[in-house]
Protein backbone atom coordinates (compact mmCIF):
# COMPACT_ATOMS: atom_id res chain seq x y z
CA UNK A 1 0.00 0.00 0.00
CA UNK A 2 1.46 3.37 -0.96
CA UNK A 3 1.37 6.35 1.37
CA UNK A 4 -1.42 8.33 -0.31
CA UNK A 5 -3.65 5.25 -0.48
CA UNK A 6 -2.98 4.55 3.17
CA UNK A 7 -4.11 8.04 4.17
CA UNK A 8 -7.19 7.86 1.95
CA UNK A 9 -8.41 4.47 3.22
CA UNK A 10 -7.99 5.20 6.91
CA UNK A 11 -11.37 5.57 8.63
CA UNK A 12 -9.59 6.99 11.64
CA UNK A 13 -6.30 8.82 11.55
CA UNK A 14 -3.08 6.98 12.33
CA UNK A 15 -0.44 8.29 14.69
CA UNK A 16 2.69 9.90 13.29
CA UNK A 17 6.17 9.33 14.73
CA UNK A 18 8.96 11.77 13.88
CA UNK A 19 12.45 10.60 14.77
CA UNK A 20 15.23 13.15 15.29
CA UNK A 21 17.50 15.00 17.67
CA UNK A 22 15.94 18.48 17.16
CA UNK A 23 19.07 20.05 18.67
CA UNK A 24 17.92 22.68 18.16
CA UNK A 25 14.64 22.53 16.18
CA UNK A 26 14.89 24.33 12.85
CA UNK A 27 12.16 25.96 10.84
CA UNK A 28 12.19 22.78 8.68
CA UNK A 29 11.58 20.58 11.75
CA UNK A 30 8.77 22.88 12.76
CA UNK A 31 7.07 22.70 9.36
CA UNK A 32 7.41 18.89 9.13
CA UNK A 33 5.82 18.43 12.54
CA UNK A 34 3.01 20.90 11.88
CA UNK A 35 2.30 19.28 8.51
CA UNK A 36 2.06 15.92 10.30
CA UNK A 37 -0.83 17.21 12.43
CA UNK A 38 -2.90 17.65 9.28
CA UNK A 39 -2.50 13.95 8.52
CA UNK A 40 -2.35 12.18 11.88
CA UNK A 41 -4.35 12.03 15.11
CA UNK A 42 -1.25 12.52 17.25
CA UNK A 43 2.38 13.29 16.52
CA UNK A 44 5.13 11.83 18.68
CA UNK A 45 8.74 13.03 18.62
CA UNK A 46 11.11 10.15 19.35
CA UNK A 47 14.39 11.54 20.64
CA UNK A 48 16.63 8.49 20.61
CA UNK A 49 19.57 9.07 22.89
CA UNK A 50 21.69 6.08 23.86
CA UNK A 51 24.64 6.29 26.20
CA UNK A 52 27.15 7.10 23.45
CA UNK A 53 24.83 9.43 21.58
CA UNK A 54 24.17 11.54 24.68
CA UNK A 55 27.87 12.25 24.99
CA UNK A 56 28.11 13.80 21.53
CA UNK A 57 28.74 17.54 21.71
CA UNK A 58 26.09 18.10 19.01
CA UNK A 59 23.55 16.92 21.62
CA UNK A 60 24.11 20.01 23.75
CA UNK A 61 20.50 20.09 24.97
CA UNK A 62 19.15 17.64 27.51
CA UNK A 63 15.87 15.84 26.79
CA UNK A 64 14.04 18.02 29.33
CA UNK A 65 15.40 21.14 27.69
CA UNK A 66 14.28 19.93 24.26
CA UNK A 67 10.89 19.07 25.74
CA UNK A 68 10.50 22.64 27.01
CA UNK A 69 11.69 24.08 23.70
CA UNK A 70 9.16 21.99 21.77
CA UNK A 71 6.43 23.57 23.90
CA UNK A 72 7.47 26.83 22.22
CA UNK A 73 7.93 25.58 18.66
CA UNK A 74 5.42 22.69 18.39
CA UNK A 75 3.26 22.67 21.53
CA UNK A 76 0.94 19.88 20.30
CA UNK A 77 3.76 17.39 19.71
CA UNK A 78 4.48 14.68 22.28
CA UNK A 79 8.22 14.23 22.90
CA UNK A 80 9.43 10.82 24.10
CA UNK A 81 12.94 10.04 25.28
CA UNK A 82 14.15 6.70 23.94
CA UNK A 83 17.29 5.09 25.32
CA UNK A 84 17.38 2.46 22.55
CA UNK A 85 16.86 2.71 18.81
CA UNK A 86 14.40 -0.18 18.32
CA UNK A 87 11.23 1.71 17.48
CA UNK A 88 8.60 -1.08 18.00
CA UNK A 89 9.83 -1.48 21.59
CA UNK A 90 9.57 2.28 22.20
CA UNK A 91 6.01 2.25 20.87
CA UNK A 92 5.07 -0.65 23.15
CA UNK A 93 6.80 0.79 26.25
CA UNK A 94 4.95 4.08 25.87
CA UNK A 95 1.56 2.41 25.21
CA UNK A 96 1.05 4.21 21.91
CA UNK A 97 -2.24 3.30 20.21
CA UNK A 98 -1.42 1.50 16.96
CA UNK A 99 -4.94 0.34 16.11
CA UNK A 100 -5.26 2.81 13.23
CA UNK A 101 -1.72 2.32 12.02
CA UNK A 102 1.59 4.11 12.45
CA UNK A 103 3.39 6.45 10.04
CA UNK A 104 7.17 6.77 10.42
CA UNK A 105 8.29 10.29 9.46
CA UNK A 106 11.99 10.43 8.59
CA UNK A 107 14.48 11.59 5.97
CA UNK A 108 15.32 9.68 2.82
CA UNK A 109 18.64 8.52 4.26
CA UNK A 110 17.07 6.78 7.27
CA UNK A 111 13.53 5.78 6.43
CA UNK A 112 14.44 2.32 5.04
CA UNK A 113 16.46 1.41 8.13
CA UNK A 114 13.59 2.38 10.42
CA UNK A 115 11.02 0.44 8.35
CA UNK A 116 13.12 -2.72 8.50
CA UNK A 117 12.53 -2.83 12.26
CA UNK A 118 8.79 -3.55 11.81
CA UNK A 119 8.95 -7.00 10.19
CA UNK A 120 7.06 -8.85 12.96
CA UNK A 121 4.47 -6.29 14.10
CA UNK A 122 0.75 -6.86 13.49
CA UNK A 123 -0.26 -3.23 12.95
CA UNK A 124 -0.01 -1.24 9.75
CA UNK A 125 3.23 0.78 9.35
CA UNK A 126 3.71 3.22 6.46
CA UNK A 127 6.80 5.30 5.63
CA UNK A 128 6.25 9.06 5.42
CA UNK A 129 9.47 10.00 3.68
CA UNK A 130 10.84 13.54 3.98
CA UNK A 131 12.23 14.29 0.56
CA UNK A 132 15.52 16.09 0.29
CA UNK A 133 15.16 19.64 -1.06
CA UNK A 134 17.46 22.41 -2.19
CA UNK A 135 16.92 24.15 1.15
CA UNK A 136 20.11 24.81 3.10
CA UNK A 137 18.37 24.70 6.48
CA UNK A 138 19.86 22.22 8.92
CA UNK A 139 20.48 21.90 12.64
CA UNK A 140 24.23 21.67 12.03
CA UNK A 141 24.16 25.03 10.23
CA UNK A 142 22.17 26.51 13.10
CA UNK A 143 24.85 25.25 15.50
CA UNK A 144 27.52 26.77 13.27
CA UNK A 145 25.64 30.10 13.28
CA UNK A 146 25.48 29.96 17.08
CA UNK A 147 29.22 29.33 17.25
CA UNK A 148 30.00 32.18 14.85
CA UNK A 149 27.71 34.69 16.61
CA UNK A 150 25.86 34.86 13.28
CA UNK A 151 22.42 35.97 14.42
CA UNK A 152 21.10 36.66 10.90
CA UNK A 153 21.69 33.08 9.71
CA UNK A 154 20.40 31.68 13.01
CA UNK A 155 17.20 33.74 12.75
CA UNK A 156 16.61 32.57 9.16
CA UNK A 157 16.95 28.85 10.00
CA UNK A 158 15.71 28.44 13.58
CA UNK A 159 12.13 27.48 14.40
CA UNK A 160 9.69 30.35 14.92
CA UNK A 161 9.42 31.24 18.59
CA UNK A 162 13.16 30.81 19.06
CA UNK A 163 14.05 33.47 16.46
CA UNK A 164 14.99 36.22 18.88
CA UNK A 165 18.09 37.46 20.68
CA UNK A 166 17.23 35.92 24.05
CA UNK A 167 16.95 32.38 22.66
CA UNK A 168 20.09 32.95 20.57
CA UNK A 169 22.03 33.88 23.73
CA UNK A 170 20.54 31.02 25.73
CA UNK A 171 21.35 28.36 23.11
CA UNK A 172 24.89 29.70 22.75
CA UNK A 173 25.34 29.30 26.49
CA UNK A 174 23.99 25.73 26.43
CA UNK A 175 26.22 24.89 23.52
CA UNK A 176 29.31 26.24 25.24
CA UNK A 177 28.45 24.48 28.50
CA UNK A 178 28.42 21.09 26.76
CA UNK A 179 32.10 21.24 26.02
CA UNK A 180 33.91 21.45 22.71
CA UNK A 181 31.20 21.97 20.11
CA UNK A 182 31.99 25.64 19.54
CA UNK A 183 35.73 25.04 19.50
CA UNK A 184 35.30 22.25 16.96
CA UNK A 185 33.39 24.49 14.59
CA UNK A 186 35.45 27.67 14.64
CA UNK A 187 38.04 27.34 17.45
CA UNK A 188 36.52 30.28 19.32
CA UNK A 189 37.88 29.45 22.75
CA UNK A 190 36.66 32.68 24.27
CA UNK A 191 33.04 31.55 23.88
CA UNK A 192 33.37 28.57 26.20
CA UNK A 193 33.06 30.74 29.33
CA UNK A 194 30.44 33.12 27.92
CA UNK A 195 27.58 33.85 30.28
CA UNK A 196 23.84 34.09 29.71
CA UNK A 197 23.98 37.87 29.79
CA UNK A 198 26.28 38.18 26.81
CA UNK A 199 28.30 41.14 25.67
CA UNK A 200 25.72 43.80 24.75
CA UNK A 201 26.15 45.10 21.22
CA UNK A 202 26.68 48.74 20.27
CA UNK A 203 23.73 50.53 18.67
CA UNK A 204 25.66 51.24 15.45
CA UNK A 205 26.96 47.64 15.22
CA UNK A 206 23.47 46.15 15.29
CA UNK A 207 23.19 46.11 11.50
CA UNK A 208 26.53 44.29 11.22
CA UNK A 209 24.98 41.42 13.19
CA UNK A 210 21.43 41.50 11.88
CA UNK A 211 21.68 43.14 8.47
CA UNK A 212 18.58 44.88 7.14
CA UNK A 213 16.59 43.77 10.19
CA UNK A 214 19.17 45.48 12.43
CA UNK A 215 18.71 48.70 10.47
CA UNK A 216 14.95 48.52 10.93
CA UNK A 217 15.32 47.78 14.65
CA UNK A 218 17.64 50.78 15.08
CA UNK A 219 15.13 53.07 13.36
CA UNK A 220 12.37 51.93 15.74
CA UNK A 221 14.63 52.41 18.77
CA UNK A 222 15.69 55.87 17.54
CA UNK A 223 12.06 56.93 17.08
CA UNK A 224 11.09 55.61 20.53
CA UNK A 225 14.03 57.39 22.18
CA UNK A 226 13.22 60.61 20.30
CA UNK A 227 9.62 60.50 21.48
CA UNK A 228 10.57 59.47 25.04
CA UNK A 229 13.09 62.30 25.40
CA UNK A 230 10.75 64.87 23.92
CA UNK A 231 7.89 63.91 26.23
CA UNK A 232 5.55 62.98 23.36
CA UNK A 233 5.37 59.21 23.68
CA UNK A 234 2.81 57.14 25.51
CA UNK A 235 5.18 54.16 25.23
CA UNK A 236 8.45 55.02 26.96
CA UNK A 237 11.79 53.46 26.11
CA UNK A 238 13.39 51.49 28.94
CA UNK A 239 16.78 53.08 29.55
CA UNK A 240 19.51 51.89 31.89
CA UNK A 241 22.77 53.57 32.79
CA UNK A 242 25.94 51.61 32.06
CA UNK A 243 28.18 51.73 35.12
CA UNK A 244 31.86 51.11 34.55
CA UNK A 245 32.18 48.64 37.41
CA UNK A 246 34.57 45.71 37.80
CA UNK A 247 34.67 42.88 38.35
CA UNK A 248 31.31 41.43 37.30
CA UNK A 249 29.95 39.62 40.36
CA UNK A 250 27.24 36.97 40.52
CA UNK A 251 25.70 36.46 43.95
CA UNK A 252 22.65 35.09 45.68
CA UNK A 253 21.06 31.80 46.62
CA UNK A 254 21.91 28.66 44.70
CA UNK A 255 18.46 27.10 44.02
CA UNK A 256 20.01 23.64 44.12
CA UNK A 257 21.11 23.79 47.78
CA UNK A 258 19.75 27.03 49.30
CA UNK A 259 23.24 28.35 50.06
CA UNK A 260 24.50 31.90 49.49
CA UNK A 261 27.36 32.11 47.00
CA UNK A 262 29.51 34.54 45.04
CA UNK A 263 31.12 34.01 41.66
CA UNK A 264 32.26 35.72 38.49
CA UNK A 265 31.37 34.88 34.90
CA UNK A 266 33.03 31.57 35.71
CA UNK A 267 29.64 30.51 37.11
CA UNK A 268 28.85 29.53 33.52
CA UNK A 269 32.01 27.51 32.95
CA UNK A 270 31.70 23.89 31.92
CA UNK A 271 32.66 23.24 35.55
CA UNK A 272 31.11 26.24 37.38
CA UNK A 273 33.17 28.08 39.98
CA UNK A 274 30.72 28.78 42.81
CA UNK A 275 32.20 29.99 46.10
CA UNK A 276 30.35 29.55 49.42
CA UNK A 277 33.29 30.24 51.74
CA UNK A 278 36.51 32.30 51.70
CA UNK A 279 38.35 29.03 51.21
CA UNK A 280 36.33 28.37 48.04
CA UNK A 281 37.18 31.85 46.76
CA UNK A 282 40.90 31.26 47.27
CA UNK A 283 40.75 27.82 45.66
CA UNK A 284 38.94 29.04 42.55
CA UNK A 285 40.41 32.52 42.08
CA UNK A 286 43.77 32.38 43.87
CA UNK A 287 45.57 33.34 40.67
CA UNK A 288 44.19 36.90 41.06
CA UNK A 289 44.83 38.23 44.61
CA UNK A 290 42.88 41.48 44.14
CA UNK A 291 39.88 39.53 42.90
CA UNK A 292 40.09 37.19 45.89
CA UNK A 293 40.03 40.14 48.31
CA UNK A 294 36.99 41.70 46.64
CA UNK A 295 35.02 38.45 46.39
CA UNK A 296 35.68 37.66 50.05
CA UNK A 297 34.30 41.13 50.92
CA UNK A 298 31.22 40.31 48.79
CA UNK A 299 30.83 37.03 50.65
CA UNK A 300 31.11 38.88 53.96
CA UNK A 301 28.66 41.73 53.39
CA UNK A 302 26.15 40.82 50.65
CA UNK A 303 24.32 38.06 52.59
CA UNK A 304 23.06 40.71 55.02
CA UNK A 305 20.74 42.04 52.30
CA UNK A 306 18.52 38.96 52.63
CA UNK A 307 18.50 38.18 48.90
CA UNK A 308 16.56 35.08 47.82
CA UNK A 309 17.39 35.16 44.09
CA UNK A 310 20.53 35.46 41.93
CA UNK A 311 21.84 38.80 40.70
CA UNK A 312 24.62 39.94 38.43
CA UNK A 313 26.16 43.29 39.21
CA UNK A 314 29.26 45.38 38.71
CA UNK A 315 31.34 46.02 41.81
CA UNK A 316 31.97 49.72 42.41
CA UNK A 317 34.05 49.74 45.57
CA UNK A 318 35.05 47.78 48.64
CA UNK A 319 37.84 49.25 50.78
CA UNK A 320 39.20 51.41 47.96
CA UNK A 321 37.01 54.52 48.30
CA UNK A 322 38.92 57.78 48.47
CA UNK A 323 38.16 61.17 49.98
CA UNK A 324 39.62 63.93 47.84
CA UNK A 325 38.86 67.24 46.18
CA UNK A 326 37.82 67.48 42.54
CA UNK A 327 37.63 71.03 41.16
CA UNK A 328 37.79 72.23 44.76
CA UNK A 329 34.79 70.16 45.88
CA UNK A 330 35.23 67.63 48.69
CA UNK A 331 34.22 64.30 47.16
CA UNK A 332 33.96 60.58 47.78
CA UNK A 333 35.55 58.84 44.79
CA UNK A 334 35.95 55.31 43.53
CA UNK A 335 37.54 54.00 40.32
CA UNK A 336 36.45 50.42 39.70
CA UNK A 337 37.67 50.34 36.11
CA UNK A 338 38.23 53.24 33.65
CA UNK A 339 35.87 55.92 34.99
CA UNK A 340 36.24 57.60 38.36
CA UNK A 341 32.91 58.26 40.09
CA UNK A 342 32.65 61.21 42.45
CA UNK A 343 29.92 62.08 44.95
CA UNK A 344 29.97 65.39 46.85
CA UNK A 345 31.02 64.60 50.43
CA UNK A 346 28.18 66.49 52.07
CA UNK A 347 25.13 65.75 54.26
CA UNK A 348 22.97 64.30 51.51
CA UNK A 349 21.39 60.85 51.93
CA UNK A 350 23.46 59.58 49.01
CA UNK A 351 26.74 60.74 50.53
CA UNK A 352 25.84 59.30 53.93
CA UNK A 353 24.99 55.92 52.39
CA UNK A 354 28.16 55.70 50.30
CA UNK A 355 30.37 57.06 53.08
CA UNK A 356 29.21 54.41 55.54
CA UNK A 357 29.09 51.45 53.14
CA UNK A 358 31.78 48.79 53.14
CA UNK A 359 30.85 47.69 49.65
CA UNK A 360 29.09 49.27 46.65
CA UNK A 361 27.49 47.41 43.76
CA UNK A 362 25.16 48.20 40.86
CA UNK A 363 22.84 45.36 39.81
CA UNK A 364 21.55 45.03 36.27
CA UNK A 365 20.43 41.41 35.78
CA UNK A 366 18.45 38.82 37.75
CA UNK A 367 18.65 35.09 37.03
CA UNK A 368 15.83 32.66 37.69
CA UNK A 369 15.68 28.88 37.39
CA UNK A 370 15.55 25.70 39.40
CA UNK A 371 19.20 24.85 38.74
CA UNK A 372 22.35 26.76 37.81
CA UNK A 373 22.27 24.92 34.50
CA UNK A 374 18.80 26.25 33.60
CA UNK A 375 19.13 29.88 34.68
CA UNK A 376 17.56 32.51 32.44
CA UNK A 377 18.16 36.25 32.53
CA UNK A 378 15.67 38.99 33.47
CA UNK A 379 16.51 42.67 32.99
CA UNK A 380 13.61 44.19 34.92
CA UNK A 381 15.56 44.52 38.17
CA UNK A 382 14.41 46.31 41.32
CA UNK A 383 16.74 46.32 44.32
CA UNK A 384 15.19 49.25 46.15
CA UNK A 385 13.67 46.83 48.67
CA UNK A 386 17.13 45.91 49.97
CA UNK A 387 18.74 48.04 52.65
CA UNK A 388 21.81 47.57 54.82
CA UNK A 389 24.26 50.13 56.15
CA UNK A 390 27.25 48.04 55.01
CA UNK A 391 26.07 47.76 51.39
CA UNK A 392 25.27 50.53 48.92
CA UNK A 393 23.24 48.70 46.25
CA UNK A 394 21.49 50.33 43.33
CA UNK A 395 19.95 49.27 40.04
CA UNK A 396 20.85 50.67 36.65
CA UNK A 397 17.55 52.24 35.56
CA UNK A 398 17.79 55.81 34.35
CA UNK A 399 15.58 58.31 36.14
CA UNK A 400 15.15 61.99 35.35
CA UNK A 401 13.59 63.38 38.48
CA UNK A 402 14.39 66.92 37.33
CA UNK A 403 12.24 66.74 34.21
CA UNK A 404 14.71 68.88 32.26
CA UNK A 405 15.90 66.26 29.76
CA UNK A 406 13.77 67.21 26.80
CA UNK A 407 14.93 67.60 23.23
CA UNK A 408 14.83 71.04 21.64
CA UNK A 409 13.09 71.54 18.30
CA UNK A 410 16.50 71.66 16.59
CA UNK A 411 17.58 68.37 18.18
CA UNK A 412 14.32 66.71 17.15
CA UNK A 413 14.80 68.11 13.65
CA UNK A 414 18.36 66.73 13.47
CA UNK A 415 17.21 63.27 14.59
CA UNK A 416 14.26 63.26 12.17
CA UNK A 417 16.59 64.21 9.32
CA UNK A 418 18.97 61.36 10.15
CA UNK A 419 16.13 58.84 10.53
CA UNK A 420 14.83 59.96 7.13
CA UNK A 421 18.29 59.50 5.61
CA UNK A 422 18.57 56.00 7.09
CA UNK A 423 15.18 55.06 5.67
CA UNK A 424 16.09 56.54 2.26
CA UNK A 425 19.53 54.92 1.92
CA UNK A 426 18.53 51.57 3.41
CA UNK A 427 16.10 51.04 0.51
CA UNK A 428 19.14 50.55 -1.71
CA UNK A 429 20.96 48.19 0.70
CA UNK A 430 20.00 44.58 -0.03
CA UNK A 431 20.17 41.84 2.57
CA UNK A 432 22.54 39.74 0.44
CA UNK A 433 25.36 42.28 0.77
CA UNK A 434 25.51 41.53 4.49
CA UNK A 435 25.77 37.82 3.73
CA UNK A 436 28.59 38.48 1.25
CA UNK A 437 30.46 40.67 3.76
CA UNK A 438 30.21 37.92 6.35
CA UNK A 439 31.31 35.19 3.93
CA UNK A 440 34.43 37.15 2.99
CA UNK A 441 35.31 37.79 6.65
CA UNK A 442 34.92 41.55 6.15
CA UNK A 443 32.93 42.07 9.36
CA UNK A 444 35.70 41.04 11.69
CA UNK A 445 38.25 43.09 9.74
CA UNK A 446 35.98 46.13 9.88
CA UNK A 447 35.53 45.81 13.66
CA UNK A 448 39.30 45.71 14.11
CA UNK A 449 39.76 48.65 11.77
CA UNK A 450 37.09 50.70 13.52
CA UNK A 451 38.59 49.96 16.95
CA UNK A 452 41.97 51.12 15.66
CA UNK A 453 40.37 54.36 14.49
CA UNK A 454 38.81 54.81 17.95
CA UNK A 455 42.18 54.32 19.65
CA UNK A 456 43.62 57.03 17.41
CA UNK A 457 40.68 59.35 18.13
CA UNK A 458 39.72 59.39 14.45
CA UNK A 459 35.96 59.88 13.95
CA UNK A 460 34.10 58.52 10.94
CA UNK A 461 33.25 61.64 8.93
CA UNK A 462 33.93 61.19 5.20
CA UNK A 463 32.63 57.75 4.26
CA UNK A 464 34.51 57.56 0.91
CA UNK A 465 37.81 58.22 2.66
CA UNK A 466 36.85 55.73 5.37
CA UNK A 467 36.32 53.12 2.66
CA UNK A 468 39.72 53.81 1.09
CA UNK A 469 41.42 53.72 4.50
CA UNK A 470 39.68 50.43 5.25
CA UNK A 471 40.97 48.84 2.02
CA UNK A 472 44.50 49.97 2.92
CA UNK A 473 44.10 48.62 6.44
CA UNK A 474 43.04 45.19 5.16
CA UNK A 475 46.02 44.97 2.82
CA UNK A 476 48.47 46.02 5.56
CA UNK A 477 46.90 43.79 8.22
CA UNK A 478 46.95 40.66 6.06
CA UNK A 479 50.40 41.35 4.61
CA UNK A 480 51.91 41.68 8.09
CA UNK A 481 50.79 38.18 9.13
CA UNK A 482 53.73 35.77 9.59
CA UNK A 483 54.36 33.31 6.76
CA UNK A 484 56.99 30.57 6.76
CA UNK A 485 56.71 29.41 3.16
CA UNK A 486 56.35 31.01 -0.25
CA UNK A 487 53.19 28.97 -0.78
CA UNK A 488 51.63 30.66 2.26
CA UNK A 489 52.69 34.08 0.99
CA UNK A 490 51.21 33.37 -2.46
CA UNK A 491 47.95 32.13 -0.96
CA UNK A 492 47.70 35.21 1.25
CA UNK A 493 48.42 37.53 -1.69
CA UNK A 494 45.66 35.84 -3.66
CA UNK A 495 43.27 36.29 -0.72
CA UNK A 496 44.11 40.00 -0.48
CA UNK A 497 43.44 40.48 -4.19
CA UNK A 498 40.13 38.61 -3.93
CA UNK A 499 38.99 40.83 -1.05
CA UNK A 500 40.07 44.00 -2.85
CA UNK A 501 38.21 42.93 -5.99
CA UNK A 502 35.13 42.17 -3.90
CA UNK A 503 35.28 45.54 -2.11
CA UNK A 504 35.71 47.45 -5.37
CA UNK A 505 32.89 45.49 -7.03
CA UNK A 506 30.50 46.38 -4.19
CA UNK A 507 32.00 49.77 -3.34
CA UNK A 508 28.70 51.64 -3.74
CA UNK A 509 26.78 49.31 -1.42
CA UNK A 510 29.56 49.22 1.19
CA UNK A 511 29.95 53.00 1.16
CA UNK A 512 26.18 53.13 1.72
CA UNK A 513 26.58 50.86 4.76
CA UNK A 514 29.37 53.11 6.07
CA UNK A 515 27.03 56.10 5.62
CA UNK A 516 24.34 54.32 7.66
CA UNK A 517 26.98 53.50 10.26
CA UNK A 518 27.91 57.19 10.45
CA UNK A 519 24.27 58.23 10.82
CA UNK A 520 23.72 55.74 13.65
CA UNK A 521 26.84 57.03 15.44
CA UNK A 522 25.64 60.65 15.18
CA UNK A 523 22.13 59.76 16.36
CA UNK A 524 23.56 57.79 19.28
CA UNK A 525 25.83 60.66 20.31
CA UNK A 526 22.85 63.03 20.47
CA UNK A 527 21.02 60.59 22.75
CA UNK A 528 24.10 60.06 24.96
CA UNK A 529 24.75 63.81 25.23
CA UNK A 530 21.17 64.47 26.32
CA UNK A 531 20.99 61.60 28.82
CA UNK A 532 24.35 62.57 30.32
CA UNK A 533 23.01 65.93 31.49
CA UNK A 534 21.46 64.46 34.63
CA UNK A 535 23.42 62.47 37.20
CA UNK A 536 23.72 62.53 40.95
CA UNK A 537 27.15 60.97 40.59
CA UNK A 538 29.92 62.79 38.74
CA UNK A 539 32.03 60.92 36.19
CA UNK A 540 35.67 61.67 35.47
CA UNK A 541 38.71 60.16 33.74
CA UNK A 542 42.18 60.35 35.21
CA UNK A 543 44.35 62.89 33.39
CA UNK A 544 47.91 63.21 34.71
CA UNK A 545 47.71 63.97 38.41
CA UNK A 546 44.14 65.19 38.20
CA UNK A 547 40.82 64.47 36.52
CA UNK A 548 38.84 65.68 33.56
CA UNK A 549 35.06 65.51 33.28
CA UNK A 550 33.64 62.74 31.11
CA UNK A 551 30.25 61.30 30.30
CA UNK A 552 28.99 58.13 31.98
CA UNK A 553 30.16 54.93 30.29
CA UNK A 554 26.91 54.97 28.37
CA UNK A 555 23.33 53.78 28.41
CA UNK A 556 21.38 50.69 27.36
CA UNK A 557 18.02 50.69 25.62
CA UNK A 558 15.63 47.76 25.95
CA UNK A 559 13.12 47.49 23.11
CA UNK A 560 9.65 45.97 23.20
CA UNK A 561 11.02 42.54 22.26
CA UNK A 562 13.48 42.55 25.16
CA UNK A 563 16.53 43.07 22.92
CA UNK A 564 19.23 45.28 24.42
CA UNK A 565 21.62 47.65 22.66
CA UNK A 566 24.14 50.00 24.24
CA UNK A 567 24.69 53.68 23.52
CA UNK A 568 28.33 54.56 24.20
CA UNK A 569 30.36 57.54 23.02
CA UNK A 570 33.18 55.34 21.78
CA UNK A 571 35.52 58.24 21.01
CA UNK A 572 35.19 59.24 24.67
CA UNK A 573 34.75 56.16 26.80
CA UNK A 574 35.88 53.36 24.51
CA UNK A 575 39.09 55.17 23.58
CA UNK A 576 39.87 55.64 27.26
CA UNK A 577 38.96 52.02 27.90
CA UNK A 578 41.41 50.93 25.20
CA UNK A 579 44.28 53.20 26.21
CA UNK A 580 44.23 53.93 29.95
CA UNK A 581 46.08 51.72 32.38
CA UNK A 582 43.57 49.90 34.57
CA UNK A 583 43.90 49.98 38.32
CA UNK A 584 41.73 46.88 38.42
Amino acid sequence: MNFSTFLTEQKSKAVGIFIGRVTPPTIAHQKIIEDAFRKYSKVYIFIIEGEKTSQLTKNFLSFNQRKEILKVTNPRAIPILAKAGYIPDIIEQNHIDTSNGVAIIAGSDRIDGYMNQFGDVKYNVIPDEIKRTASDVSASKVRAALAEKDFATYKRMIAKGLDNQRWFDELRKRMARKGNEIEEIRSLKDIITEEVNKHIEHFEDNMLNMGVEGIQQNVLIAKTLRDTLSGSSAVKAKITVKWDGAPAVFFGINPENGKFFVSTKAIFNKEPKIAYTPQDVKAYFGHAPNLVTKLIDCLKYLPSLGINTIYQGDLLFTNDKKFEKIDGIASITFTPNTITYAIPNDDSDLAKAVRGARIGIVVHTEYVGKTIDTLSAKYDVNVKRYSNSNVWITDAYFEDDSGIINFTKKEIGDIDYMIGEVERVSRYVKSDIFVKLRDYGIYELFRRFHNEQIKQGAPLNAVSKYFDDFVTYIENALTSLPAKTQATIDKRTQKIEEIKMFLNKYRREIVGIFYLYLLFIRMKNIFVQKLSQISSVGTFIRSGDGYRVTKPEGFCVIDNDGSILKLVDRLEFSRANFTLEKVW
